[in-house]
């Protein structure tokens, strides 16, 4: 376990999630809600590198069977064989 050092919004955001009291939407929420909505499901979050005070990062989903990797960074490239695809196929 790698200790890592947040913000205060990073911490005003973990707080508002755990009082349940979102005022409004942020980036976090959208995501999660995109990942719902395509029936994936987050398998990992990977700490590739801190670079300049930034932490840079993986994310892997899973997505209809498939394992995705996400550059959390750099403009979210997709690493994987459905790389070329731009829209996914419809859930089942």
């Amino acid at each position: 376990m790698l200790p890592i050092w947040i913000g205060s919004g990073e911490a005003n955001a973990i707080l508002t999630k755990l009082k349940a009291a979102t005022p409004a939407a942020m980036t976090h929420d959208l995501l999660q809600s995109l990942v719902d909505l395509v029936g994936a499901s987050v398998l990992r979050v990977a700490v590739t590198e801190l670079r300049d005070n930034t932490y840079y990062a993986m994310i892997t989903l899973r997505i209809n069977g498939e394992d995705v990797e996400i550059d959390s960074r750099r403009a979210m490239r997709s690493r994987s064989r459905a790389r070329r695809r731009a829209i996914l196929p419809p859930r089942t």
